[in-house]
């Protein structure tokens, strides 16, 4: 959850319209007392961003009961799945859920216009990517092949993997793989066993796929 103080009104809003649309998809009351208690609302004035959703014709009103129009309901569903989308992306990756939340909460008002950080960008990036049908090398279909796409994680391990011949553009094969254990991988006619936490952060596409690899690092 990031600081509500730097937030822009924009954001703030947005994040009402999403915290409504969970609601409504789990079914559960739309209420001014439910938005007050989400904690991914904490320090926010409810009672204002409220009156500025109804005089833009997002939300109506019954008494307590908050209820998105069409409009609201649009934006709210864009935002939720941008969140799904980034922290799923995340957790893949390997962080931990409530990071991964946190960072999603970071980055998803933001997927679709120009972000003031390289690390944001960066990030951005591999959400494309991922949109796109990249995934992680350890999800990867054995015998097929596909390509680098983009190493996340410090340049340490980016490094280590580029002296084993693993880059971006590089064509890779998964072989095999072992519940828990490493995976075993094809590349340029030798066979390389990855630790599992390694092969994560080694980002690929199919090969048959028009993707342009990126040598750009994520932290």
């Amino acid at each position: 959850m990031s600081d509500r103080r730097n937030r822009g009104e924009r954001e703030v809003r947005e994040e009402c319209l999403e915290a409504l649309y969970r609601l409504e998809l789990g079914s559960q009351p739309s209420t001014v007392r439910a938005l007050r208690d989400n904690s991914d609302l904490s320090g926010v004035a409810i009672g204002a961003v409220l009156l500025d959703l109804l005089a833009g014709g997002f939300v109506t009103m019954e008494g307590e009961a908050v209820h998105l129009a069409r409009g609201g309901r649009s934006i709210g569903r864009k935002i939720y799945q941008r969140h799904e989308l980034a922290e799923g992306v995340f957790r893949l990756l390997g962080m931990r859920t409530a990071r991964a939340h946190e960072e999603a909460c970071r980055i998803e008002h933001e997927m679709t216009i120009d972000t003031e950080s390289g690390l944001r960008d960066e990030r951005l990036s591999l959400l494309d990517l991922f949109s796109q049908g990249a995934i992680p090398l350890t999800q990867a279909e054995e015998d097929r092949e596909y390509r680098v796409c983009l190493i996340s994680g410090g340049g340490g391990a980016r490094r280590r993997l580029e002296d084993m011949g693993i880059a971006p553009g590089t064509p890779v094969r998964l072989r095999a793989r072992r519940a828990g254990g490493p995976v075993e991988i094809e590349v340029q006619g030798s066979r390389l066993a990855l630790g599992r936490g390694v092969a994560a952060r080694v980002v690929v596409m199919p090969s048959a796929a028009s993707v342009e690899p990126s040598g750009e690092p994520v932290d």
